[in-house]
């Protein structure tokens, strides 16, 4: 409060200041009440409401947003999946406009889909290119096909040539070394093949039939791979004193070419039928008394013997019709051809 000093009339001395005054605070009054909360802020990130598709860099794409009301135009924002935007327009509190700042490998590739409820926060921009970083040692500009490994020191291993592999190799400074296969690297234990082309001996790629005919074989004489022109046909294989060959039969002897069994029904109502375990026969048919036996294969004869075994039906009668014997089939005469039948025959040269 204000005090008005004394006038000089009322004091002895004639220097008082009739018009300074001075303010003296008066004591601390009691404390007011507490004020009202304030209302919460907003927060400064939100979620796509839908997904988008990339734009190119520089261009711009329409996204779909929960709340874009703590955005500003010019802010730059990060979308999870998609990379760094910068809001270009708010159309409203829940719809931006955003151009693609950056390419891959920093933001996504133009044309990729970011997923809708994708995280959008506020982001800084990029900083400039740091400046490049000294080459490295030990490795070199490779060609196509070349390799880079690592021992003691990087280390680059040039192509190998064609048919090679790449194998271990100690000795070398990459500890690698292409190569080719060599006989001492088979194991003589599970594959005794003699792989050198020299007189006797049997080279690998002939075995496998390169240059060789169809039905060539190849065996192991006790010390090198021989192989074995195909034979002959009618000839068989036979193992001779020390090695297998082909011979051709001899012409004594009959060997048997043909056998089967044949029924018949009454009157040939149904054709006749091959009834069990045939051999080199083909099919049968029959033409009043005549049943008639095609073989597969030719017989190696012209005139075989035939056996005739009669099982059902008239057994006396039951003959081979000498004119319809041939290498291709044979013809049986029927007793009765009303009558049904069943017989067994075999065929020998």
């Amino acid at each position: 409060m204000a005090i008005t000093l004394n006038q000089n009339t009322d004091c002895c001395e004639t220097t008082c200041d009739t018009t300074s005054t001075v303010n003296v605070a008066g004591p601390t009054g009691a404390a007011g009440a507490a004020g009202t909360n304030g209302t919460n802020g907003s927060n400064a990130y939100t979620a796509t409401t839908a997904s988008f598709t990339m734009p190119a860099v520089s261009s711009t794409v329409a996204v779909a947003v929960s709340d874009s009301g703590w955005m500003s135009v010019g802010q730059t924002l990060h979308i999870s999946g998609g990379g760094y935007f910068e809001v270009t327009a708010k159309a409203s509190a829940t719809s931006i406009t955003v151009k693609n700042l950056y390419a891959v490998p920093t933001n996504a590739a133009v044309g990729a889909t970011v997923a809708g409820a994708s995280t959008v926060s506020a982001a800084g921009v990029k900083g400039d290119t740091g400046a490049a970083g000294a080459a490295g040692s030990g490795l070199v500009t490779l060609a196509k096909g070349g390799l880079a490994t690592f021992s003691t020191q990087n280390i680059a291993l040039a192509v190998g040539a064609d048919n090679k592999f790449l194998g271990a190799d100690s000795s070398a400074p990459s500890g690698l070394a292409w190569d080719t296969v060599k006989y001492s690297d088979l194991q003589a234990s599970t594959l005794a093949l003699n792989t050198v082309t020299t007189s006797g001996q049997l080279p690998l790629a002939d075995i496998a039939n390169a240059g060789g005919a169809a039905g060539d074989i190849a065996y192991w004489n006790g010390t090198v791979w021989v192989k074995l022109p195909k034979g002959s046909a009618g000839q068989r294989l036979e193992q001779g004193a020390s090695a297998p060959q082909w011979v051709t039969p001899a012409a004594s002897g009959a060997a048997m070419e043909a056998y089967g069994r044949v029924t018949t029904t009454a009157n040939h109502s149904n054709d006749p039928v091959f009834d069990g375990d045939e051999f080199n026969c083909a099919s049968v048919a029959a033409s009043g008394d005549l049943v008639t036996i095609v073989f597969t294969n030719a017989l190696s004869k012209a005139k075989p013997i035939v056996l005739l075994t009669p099982r059902l039906g008239n057994t006396s009668d039951l003959t081979l019709d000498a004119n319809g014997i041939s290498t291709a089939s044979i013809k049986i005469e029927l007793p009765n051809s009303s009558a049904p039948h069943e017989f067994d025959f075999a065929v020998f040269v």
